[in-house]
């Protein structure tokens, strides 16, 4: 139970990273 949830969060962490990465880039094109 432990090892799912804690690998669950480390999955939800990294899409997190993704949509900020995504997010970051769009605002950085629409500065270009």
């Amino acid at each position: 139970g432990l090892f799912f949830m804690a690998r669950f969060i480390k999955q939800m962490i990294e899409k997190n990273k993704v949509k900020t990465i995504q997010k970051d880039l769009k605002s950085f094109e629409s500065k270009l």
